[in-house]
């Protein structure tokens, strides 16, 4: 899956659920593999 589609996808579920208000802050843990920075980057 390419990196746009993956933004697409998280920004789809956040619109869709209201997930991330203005303001909030979010907290990601990553493991320093592949799939860890892509999502740290996302």
């Amino acid at each position: 899956m390419s990196l746009k589609k993956i933004i697409g996808a998280i920004y789809k579920a956040d619109t869709d659920y209201n997930l991330i208000q203005n303001g909030d802050r979010i907290c990601v843990g990553v493991s320093g593999g592949k799939d860890s920075i892509l999502l740290l980057y996302a």
